[in-house]
C-alpha cells in the first residue's frame, strides 16, 4: 500500500477561482467572474449531456414489443427501463419524474432528463385518460394513463424506437 496522495487535476473552474484570487478582485469584480465561471460550467455540463445522449442513441436498441394488452402489442415501460437503464447509467444519464396530475380526464406528467455534470431537460406529457376497463377503478385508470404518458416521454427524450 502506497503512502502518496492521489491529486486530482484542476478543473478550468478551479483555475479560473484561482486567478480571480491572484489578482485580489474586489466584491464587484469576483461576482462577475463567478457568474461567468457559472455560464462557463453550464456550457460543458451542456456539452457533456449533449455527447451522452448521442452516444446513447447510437447504442440504444431497438426495443421489441413484445408485450401484449387487449390484442394489441408494446413495449412496457418497466422492459424498456430494464433493457435501456445499464446504458443510461453507463453514460451518466437519469431519469426522475416529479409530478403526475390528474385533472379534466387529463393526466399530466413532468420530469427530468439528467446529466451526471448537472445539465438537465424538462420531460413532459399530457395523455387523457383511457377509457375504464371491465374491473379496473378510477386509480387503475389513472395508473395506466401515467405509466403511458412516462413511456411515451422517456422514449421521445431519449429517441428509442420500440
Amino acid at each position: 500500500m502506497s503512502n502518496e496522495l492521489t491529486t486530482t487535476k484542476p478543473t478550468q473552474g478551479d483555475l479560473m477561482i484561482q486567478a480571480a484570487m491572484d489578482k485580489n478582485m474586489g466584491p464587484e469584480q469576483l461576482r462577475e467572474f463567478l457568474a461567468a465561471k457559472r455560464e462557463w460550467e453550464a456550457d460543458e455540463a451542456k456539452k457533456a449531456f449533449n455527447h451522452a445522449l448521442a452516444d446513447f442513441q447510437r447504442e440504444a436498441p431497438i426495443i421489441e414489443k413484445a408485450d401484449d394488452a387487449h390484442g394489441k402489442k408494446y413495449a412496457a415501460l418497466d422492459r424498456i427501463w430494464r433493457t435501456v437503464r445499464p446504458l443510461l447509467t453507463e453514460k451518466g444519464l437519469s431519469g426522475t419524474w416529479h409530478k403526475t396530475l390528474v385533472k379534466e380526464g387529463v393526466c399530466t406528467i413532468e420530469g427530468q432528463l439528467s446529466h451526471r455534470d448537472g445539465h438537465s431537460v424538462d420531460l413532459a406529457r399530457d395523455v387523457p385518460l383511457p377509457d375504464i376497463i371491465r374491473g379496473q377503478n378510477a386509480a387503475q385508470q389513472a395508473g395506466s394513463a401515467e405509466t403511458y404518458g412516462k413511456r411515451y416521454a422517456l422514449c421521445a427524450a431519449l429517441g428509442i424506437v420500440t
